[in-house]
């Protein structure tokens, strides 16, 4: 089996750091353009600039704290939601209930974090077991 592709995202973030090693050289030279001139990333950091400047509405979807934006997730865990921004911030919408199978899903990954920063803070190395096996 090929370890390489159980590595999901991880993966893709060494692959993406090889790739800027290997062209940063050739942006600062000039020898490969990164972003052309009047065009954007595929990040979206520049819309949200954008948009607490001018008030001109983007909307994206951010990791925010959950403050009873999805009713049946614990407070204080971070979510995905849609949300807006303009020139006051940014505005998360409220979801209310998620379905049970996205919120089982959650909550096994919140308990994982939970663990890992309770081992973290306590340096219970069962605890870290645990996380990582969980």
């Amino acid at each position: 089996m090929d370890r390489r592709k159980n590595r999901g995202y991880l993966e893709h973030c060494l692959e993406r750091g090889d790739e800027y090693k290997e062209d940063y050289p050739k942006w600062l030279s000039g020898e490969k353009e990164f972003i052309k001139l009047g065009q954007r990333s595929e990040e979206h950091g520049s819309y949200i600039l954008e948009a607490l400047e001018t008030g001109r509405v983007y909307r994206g979807h951010f990791n925010i704290e959950n403050q009873g934006l999805i009713t049946n997730l614990p407070n204080d865990c971070t979510i995905e939601i849609p949300c807006y921004v303009d020139r006051n911030g940014i505005q998360p919408t409220f979801i209310g209930k998620s379905p049970l199978v996205a919120t089982a899903t959650c909550r096994v990954s919140i308990s994982v974090q939970e663990m890992a920063v309770e081992a973290a803070l306590t340096g219970n190395r069962e605890l870290v077991k645990q996380a990582v096996f969980a």
